[in-house]
């Protein structure tokens, strides 16, 4: 049976956090294939090799989401969300600044 949900100002907060987070993630696994040509510029590589950027972010999380499921049930959801999301920042910091095309593979 359903259950109705009572919105408070904490949980509308919350509500916006995760909506901005899956925006994020979801932004930044798709924007490399924007850039492919950049990155064969900028690194030197093939366009396959510039594609392992895409495919490398998107291994992670085929992999990792249900992973990280399992390895932390025991850890409050916020709490678990906000270091995730520190984690997710400072990768795509990384990425960002990346001088070397491994560099950039391990930060994506």
């Amino acid at each position: 049976m359903l259950q109705s949900v009572h919105i408070t100002p904490g949980n509308k907060a919350s509500i916006y956090l995760l909506a901005a987070s899956v925006f994020a993630i979801s932004t930044v696994e798709m924007l490399p294939l924007g850039l492919l040509m950049k990155i064969v510029e900028e690194y030197q590589v093939s366009i396959k090799t510039a594609g392992l950027v895409v495919s490398v972010y998107a291994l992670g999380v085929v992999a990792g989401g249900p992973l990280l499921t399992a390895l932390t049930t025991m850890i409050p959801r916020k709490k678990l969300l906000l270091a995730l999301l520190v984690l997710f920042l400072a990768g795509s910091l990384l990425s960002a600044l990346a001088t070397t095309f491994p560099v950039l593979l391990i930060a994506r």
